[in-house]
Formats: structure tokens, sequence, C-alpha cells
């Protein structure tokens, strides 16, 4: 972060400590700390503060800068660095900074703290708050507990500031915004500021009182030029890793996309392609490219890693781990809607605002649509149906297989992938039939039995039930258990 010694001078000439400022001398205890940034999160929140911060190294009474002897960062808790212990007992949510400046030649520690998002901060499963310059629990007082729900429930990610007090110029500079006209086919602007028209209309930077600009996260997540300029967003950062074999022994690539999603979409994508798997047949004497996965189904794959993601979980973004037979991409959040009901539930997302300015960019399918092009890709390619899963405590794994003949597949990946191709009939105003579930495994008639008894096997899974129970064998249709 820029300016600090600016920052913290400002700081000190506040008459008082408030919700959102402490100072400390040199009192480090760990509890302490953690305690207090659950208090000055939540503070941050409930009085409309983006950040919220404490010093040491400053009088808590006169606000003179008397320096330290500590660094933040050689805090040890234990064996355990201070930061990764706070983060292990802190809630998901919580997100902070260490940093460490010289001023008038005298160590000043700060502590960076940004507000709660989605629900309130918690310190070993306890949510704390500032009453004046004193930390108390936030069950102690039901008014504030519930002012700060009420704060938190109406405030949305994409809209909350990331870079204030910009000129407008300055906004748009850092911003990537050639995409914006390229695939909206919309004219570029002579000068920046009518860039900047166009970005506010959008949302991506915002007029402020004072008559200068903040960046929003929507418009950092989107076009940054480099996420590490925006500390709140910066850790949403797109990983690739590439191993080698079917395992996490040994990665042979590993890189961090640093630009915004909708700047990078495309490249990282023909990115992710290049290490896939290949094989190269010559067909009539040309030399043709087959990829082990269809770009469709990655592409969508990777839109909906990146639009319903949950940027109240801090710590980590989204992953695309790349193996000789699979593909497993990883988003911070818990699935949005029913696993069971991916395909005909009604379309939800986290981040509409995302959500809408990437399928308007044509980065991804309309809503409701991206599901089903996965599920027909893959059938079309005879490839296992994906699979969906709660991964950890707090994220979703999609996991996309290569090709494996019917009988090297697990019966669960047999199971799911006749439940799918049932749901996607469905959608279709069609059923399942012995013969359409044989054509998407790619049997022949020969395979009928085998079919059949899959079917009977999902049936009494539960996951999909005859449209006529009555009917011959012959002419058995199957519906989804739901319909």
């Amino acid at each position: 972060m820029e300016n600090l010694e600016r920052l913290v001078i400002e700081l000190c000439k506040l008459p008082n400590e408030t919700q959102w400022v402490e100072f400390k001398s040199n009192n480090y205890d760990p509890h302490m700390i953690g305690q207090d940034i659950c208090a000055l999160a939540n503070s941050a929140a409930l009085h409309g503060r983006v950040r919220s911060y404490m010093i040491w190294g400053v009088d808590d009474e006169t606000h003179q800068i008397i320096g330290t002897d500590k660094n933040l960062q050689n805090i040890k808790k234990g064996n355990q660095e201070l930061e990764s212990w706070l983060r292990q007992l802190l809630s998901k949510n919580s997100d902070f900074e260490f940093h460490n400046i010289s001023i008038e030649g005298k160590n000043v520690a700060i502590l960076i703290i940004y507000k709660a998002l989605n629900t309130p901060v918690t310190f070993e499963k306890i949510d704390y708050i500032r009453i004046g310059s004193y930390t108390k629990k936030l069950n102690e007082f039901p008014a504030l507990q519930s002012q700060l729900w009420d704060k938190i429930r109406n405030d949305r990610f994409e809209e909350q500031y990331v870079a204030i007090d910009l000129t407008a110029e300055d906004a748009v500079r850092k911003l990537d915004y050639n995409v914006y006209f390229e695939n909206t086919h919309s004219p570029l602007p002579s000068d920046l500021c009518g860039v900047a028209h166009y970005m506010q209309e959008e949302d991506i930077i915002v007029k402020q009182d004072n008559g200068l600009f903040s960046i929003t996260n929507l418009g950092a997540i989107s076009f940054a030029k480099n996420l590490n300029e925006f500390p709140t967003v910066s850790r949403k950062a797109l990983r690739i890793v590439q191993y080698d074999g079917n395992n996490r022994l040994n990665i042979l690539k590993e890189t961090t996309r640093l630009k915004g999603y909708a700047s990078d979409f495309e490249n990282s994508l023909q990115f992710i392609m290049a290490l896939l798997p290949s094989r190269q047949p010559i067909i009539n004497g040309i030399r043709t490219v087959q990829n082990a996965f269809p770009e469709v189904v990655v592409r969508e794959i990777l839109a909906n890693a990146l639009i319903h993601q949950d940027f109240s979980v801090t710590g980590a973004g989204p992953t695309i781990e790349i193996f000789n037979n699979r593909i497993e991409v990883i988003n911070p959040g818990v699935p949005v809607v029913d696993i069971n009901r991916i395909i005909d539930t009604p379309p939800k997302s986290r981040n509409e605002k995302l959500a809408s300015l990437l399928r308007r960019l044509r980065f991804c399918e309309e809503l409701g649509t991206g599901w089903d092009k996965v599920i027909l890709e893959c059938e079309s390619h005879n490839l296992p149906a994906p699979a969906i899963e709660l991964y950890g405590e707090s994220n979703t794994k999609v996991t996309v297989f290569s090709f494996r003949s019917f009988s090297d597949l697990t019966p669960e990946e047999k199971l799911w992938s006749c439940y799918l191709h049932c749901c996607i009939k469905h959608a279709q105003n069609e059923f399942l039939t012995n013969k359409s579930l044989r054509e998407r495994f790619g049997l022949e008639s020969s395979g009928s039995s085998a079919i059949s008894r899959l079917i009977n096997l999902a049936i009494e899974n539960k996951l999909i039930k005859p449209v006529d129970p009555a009917a011959s064998s012959r002419y058995m249709k199957y519906q989804p258990y739901w319909s």
C-alpha cells in the first residue's frame, strides 16, 4: 500500500481513538490482536469504512510517534508465525495486512484490517465490536448486532471500493479497458475522459462526493492491469498448475494470472488448453490437434469458477489443476444450488454484476445454459460426466475427466453420468432410454444388458424413475426422480 507514512500522520491527527483506529505502544499479545482485528473489521463495516487500523509506536493519549521495537512479520505464537496463527483462528472472511515503516527514524508497525463482508468476522468463533476505544463481545449489544447485520446484508462485494481519490484519467489508466470496447463492439473513445464515461456507466469506476473517482472491486477484478495493485482482490488471481502424471508429486508448471478476469479470460483459456494432453492425428493428409478435453467444457467450467466464487473467503482464489487424466477446477465458496439440480434449477450467482458483465462480454453462456452445454459436450465425446463436490469446508471442486471406456468407469461415475443424461434429456423435453444411454457411453447394441443393469441401479438409488411403470421393457422411458 502506498503513502503509509502519510496515512499514519493523518490518523495521528485524530483527537481520540475511534471505532476504526487503535493506537498501541508495545502490546503485541496475540489474543488481544486477534480480538481487535475482529472488532475493528466489524466496526469498519458498521460505520461505513473500507478499512480500519491498528498502529504500534504511537502513544494512545497524545498520538505522538514514539516508535516500537517489534516487526509484525517476525512475531511468533509458539513456533508459528503470528499471521498464520491469526488466520487459523479468525473466520474465513477476515482480511488484513502487516506493514512496518520508519517515520522520523522511528519504527512504526501498521495492521490494516478490511471491513467484514457477508457475515461478521469472528475470532475463536466469537464476534467482537468496538465500543468507543474498547473491544467488546458483539452479543452484549443486540442493537449494534442488528445494525451490523443490516449493513453487511446490503453491502455487495462488487460495489465496494478498492482504490479511492483518483482522477478519472488515473482511474482508467489502471484498467485494461480495451477488451471492454472490443467485446461490446463499441468505438474506443478518443480520450480517457470518454473511456471514463463508459466505465462509470458500468460501475467500474464511481464518482465520489469530492469529485474524484474510486475503482470498484468489480472494476479491479474484471479489468485490472495488475491485480497486485489492489490488495483486497490480489489473492483472487487465477492460479494454474500442471502436474506430471495423475498426482500432485511433481509440478511441471505453475503460474498466477495477474490481470483482471475479463482482460485475461481468452489468454488464460488458451494457456490452459496448451497445457492439456492432446494428440495430432493426420486426417486426409492434414495434421490436426485433438485435445483430451473439449474447449467448450473448459471455457464454461473456468467461467463458472470465476463468476460463482465466494469473495468473502479471502485466503484463496480460483485454481485450475491439470493432470494427465483430469482437470480439477476449485473455487472458494460452497455450491450456490443443489448439485443434483444443476441442470434444471433457475440460475443463481453470488456476484450478479460480475456474471452479467462477463456474459455481455461473451466470455460465457447465457444464464442457465452453461451446464447444459458442458453435459452435452461431454456426452458427445463419450466422456464421464463432470464431478461436482464440496471440497474442504468452503470450496467447490469440479473435475472433468478424459475418456475412459464404459468398463473402466467406477459404479459411482456410471450412476452420475446416467443421472445427468436423464436430466439433460428432461431439459430437452425428451426421456432417457436404453438406446440413448448406450449412445451416450458409445456402446453398441451388444451393451444393452449392461445399460439395463445400470438403469435398474439408478432406479434403486432413487436417481431416476420410469415414465410409465406399466410399459414393456422395450418401450420403457425414464425421467429424473424430481420430475
